[in-house]
């Protein structure tokens, strides 16, 4: 028999680390395998990578379910979210392709309800910034600056936020106005566009 050790990882409470013949072999996620984890016998290390790849399968397709049943996601995202908790790659594509075919995951309609939510709000390039601290990749990011770029819609987007949420501030007080400026910059938008709106807006002022 293999023998295997499970003991916390000193100085991280949210991981353990597997040691097996007395050599440590990896490290796992206290969100995947809960505060006290365990794992069959294995009579071999060939045997022992079949034990843990059921295990871990078992445990993050659980831990799917569990994030799905709180809020969507894209594959992308939860991709990220399995490889923060040290998941092994070949269980993130098995688990998240299982939950695309049954139809818990559908990227396309939570790209195209994401983006029309925060376009409201915020720029493309403040959009896909935020895409990317969510673990989307170089080629969808790409794909959805090229699908979703629309220089007269953010132009709109800028005069729609100047009509709503800075009504109240006096657009011909140099430093109001340039802290509308500032915070639109913040949200993303390009200067060029920020201009172009203002001008619009003083000039039917005017």
């Amino acid at each position: 028999m293999v023998h295997i050790a499970i003991k916390p990882k000193e100085g991280n409470r949210e991981h353990w680390e597997i040691h097996l013949e007395g050599d440590k072999w990896r490290e796992i996620h206290r969100s995947i395998f809960g505060k006290k984890p365990s794992f069959p016998e294995a009579a071999s290390w060939e045997e022992w990578q079949i034990v843990f790849d059921l295990a871990e399968y078992k445990r993050v397709k659980n831990y799917v379910i569990w994030r799905l049943s709180s809020q969507s996601y894209h594959s992308e995202q939860l991709a990220k979210l399995l490889r923060d908790r040290l998941v092994q790659s070949k269980t993130i594509d098995r688990v998240l392709q299982e939950f695309k075919e049954s139809g818990y995951l559908d990227d396309e309609m939570w790209l195209q309800t994401f983006m029309q939510s925060q376009q409201r709000r915020y720029s493309l390039r403040f959009i896909l910034s935020k895409l990317q601290a969510k673990g989307f990749s170089a080629d969808t990011l790409q794909a959805l600056a090229a699908e979703w770029k629309n220089p007269e819609e953010e132009l709109e987007a800028i005069q729609r936020l100047l009509h709503t949420r800075y009504r109240s501030k006096n657009l011909k007080d140099y430093k109001e106005k340039q802290k509308v400026v500032a915070s639109l910059l913040r949200k993303g938008y390009p200067l060029d566009q920020i201009r172009l709106a203002l001008e619009h807006i003083l000039l039917n002022d005017a």
